[in-house]
């Protein structure tokens, strides 16, 4: 009798050990099937309708977070942007101060009625871009073509950034942590801030310039009533330099092979291959003038 049902429950543990590996096969094919499985063929709609709704998310968004001015139209906001750039190769960019203590844009010359602006905003950073045509918002590039146009720019005081490159500057009323020009040419007044950096491919002259650090790079340069606390740099090649310091002008360095003019208040402390000139005693900052061949002239 115990031999019987020793024998029956070796016979079960045996079936169900049997059981057990066939299950083990089962799982293990269904793993390899899964592995050489072909893969699924969605229709091409599907691909189509995923591109499609993309494309459209992004214009919707262009659409609802940037404008287009034409000629004649302006840009009003009450958001208080602190970082404004302007890239209009092209342009003639006057500033003015604000009449609503916000930035203020406006287009309001034009020799092409093709020409637009576009802005865009993001945080509190304004862009406006000098474009062509109708399509103006679908493109960040700048416009190359041909054809002037003016931009009058409100700014207010509380600016963080200012960067512009554009045909011409003119204007007063520039104030920022950070100012940095780019132009063929400048005639501006009143500049102040932190950071001032003026590339001009032509001729500068500025007015009342006030600055911690100031670099000044052109074909000619022309600064009046200027000041700078720490350091000032001016260079061209052979374009003339004429400068007319506050009195808080410290010493100026002069490199050039071309004619150096100095008036009587400026005392010569140097004269081998860097002209040293000093104005105060009390005040300190760094200036460096660097002209191959130009004529440098301190008033």
């Amino acid at each position: 009798m115990d031999d019987n049902t020793s024998r029956t429950e070796r016979k079960r543990k045996q079936s169900s050990f049997t059981r057990l590996k066939d299950k083990r096969r089962k799982v293990a094919a269904s793993f390899d099937r899964i592995g050489t499985r072909k893969p699924i063929r969605r229709p091409v709609i599907v691909y189509g309708s995923v591109v499609l709704s993309l494309i459209l998310l992004y214009t919707v968004t262009l659409f609802l977070t940037t404008d287009s001015l034409s000629r004649g139209e302006s840009f009003k906001t009450t958001n208080r942007y602190k970082t404004l750039q302007i890239d209009a190769p092209n342009a003639t960019v006057t500033f003015v101060r604000s009449t609503d203590g916000n930035v203020q844009l406006k287009l309001i010359d034009s020799a092409s009625s093709q020409k637009r602006l576009k802005i865009g905003t993001s945080g509190n950073t304004l862009t406006v871009t000098g474009r062509d045509g109708f399509t103006a918002r679908l493109g960040n590039r700048p416009s190359e073509k041909p054809g002037d146009y003016a931009i009058q720019v409100g700014l207010p005081s509380y600016m963080n950034q200012i960067d512009v490159e554009a045909e011409r500057l003119k204007g007063m009323g520039l104030f920022a942590k950070t100012i940095q020009l780019t132009a063929e040419a400048m005639e501006l007044n009143k500049i102040d801030a932190d950071e001032i950096t003026l590339t001009g491919r032509g001729d500068v002259k500025v007015t009342n310039l006030n600055a911690v650090h100031a670099t000044v790079t052109a074909d000619s340069v022309n600064l009046a009533e200027y000041g700078a606390k720490l350091d000032l740099a001016v260079s061209t090649i052979d374009g003339a330099i004429r400068l007319k310091p506050t009195k808080a002008a410290g010493t100026i360095a002069v490199t050039t092979e071309g004619d150096i003019k100095a008036s009587d208040r400026y005392t010569k402390q140097k004269d081998d291959e860097v002209a040293l000139f000093e104005l105060s005693k009390q005040e300190k900052p760094e200036v460096t003038v660097e002209s191959e061949v130009g004529q440098v002239t301190l008033e």
